[in-house]
């Protein structure tokens, strides 16, 4: 497998649950400083010209709760609570909070903008 992440992204919560399941990948970085996410290159491996994208024997995972679900799932033994599926949803809840809301307030911190602004309507 290779995970392709970018430094202080999202990313770095599917590079600590491969690292935690002891699973064979190499990580590759993605400069996003030199605009590596909207090369050919990287674009060919995800379109959204994003990070995380994990690629994997079956093709190519992204988006973090994704790849969250696909590791836990295939290392069980690391990840134990696949066999109940209440504790699992659980986990996915967890997952998703780190995913909209954690990782949207550290982007903001770090003077990443949010996304486009939404202005009103003016008024008629």
């Amino acid at each position: 497998m290779k995970l392709y992440y970018a430094t202080g992204t999202c990313a770095l919560a599917s590079h600590i649950a491969l690292e935690e399941s002891g699973a064979d990948y190499t990580p590759v970085r993605v400069d996003f400083r030199a605009e590596e996410q909207r090369k050919p290159d990287y674009l060919a491996i995800n379109p959204k010209g994003r990070v995380p994208a994990l690629v994997t024997e079956r093709g190519v995972l992204t988006e973090t709760p994704a790849i969250l679900a696909y590791v836990a799932q295939s290392f069980p033994k690391t990840w134990p609570t696949l066999d109940d599926p209440f504790k699992f949803a659980q986990a996915q809840a967890f997952n998703n909070y780190l995913c909209s809301t954690v990782h949207v307030a550290h982007a903001i911190a770090c003077g990443v903008p949010a996304g486009p602004t939404i202005r009103s309507p003016s008024p008629r």
